[in-house]
């Protein structure tokens, strides 16, 4: 036998079946860190986005909303203990700082503060119309 021919030996019971499950592990492996990246760089940038947008919404220096003394009034009681997202209390405090109708109301709404930021004042929600009607001249 020269040295250049060999002789093709049949493989062994199996070794082909083995090969082709390492080659499928393999690309399901390599599919699964493509996915993992994919999903991981979804997530930087959603992170990254909130967080810019967060920030710019921040700083921004973008001035209060003008809004009718019906909408401040709707808005006093929540105003008062403070859960307003920050741009609405903005525009609430704004329009307060302008219109001495709503201001009165709300000084009156607020007067019976007791001290623990509970209200022990008549004024809800629905007596604030009332109370806008009264400061009016």
């Amino acid at each position: 036998m020269n040295a250049h021919e060999q002789q093709w030996e049949s493989c062994p019971s199996g070794l082909m079946g083995e090969m082709a499950e390492g080659l499928r592990s393999t690309r399901a492996r390599r599919q699964t860190m493509r996915s993992f990246a994919s999903a991981s760089i979804v997530l930087v940038l959603l992170i990254s986005g909130v967080v810019l947008t967060n920030y710019v919404v921040s700083n921004s220096s973008a001035p209060p909303v003008s809004i009718t003394c019906r909408e401040c009034l709707d808005k006093l009681v929540d105003y008062r203990e403070g859960v307003l997202a920050p741009a609405i209390r903005a525009s609430v405090q704004a329009h307060l700082e302008g219109c001495p109708s709503c201001h009165d109301a709300y000084q009156k709404m607020s007067g019976g503060n007791d001290g623990r930021g509970e209200s022990t004042s008549q004024f809800e929600r629905g007596d604030l119309a009332l109370a806008m009607l009264k400061s009016r001249p």
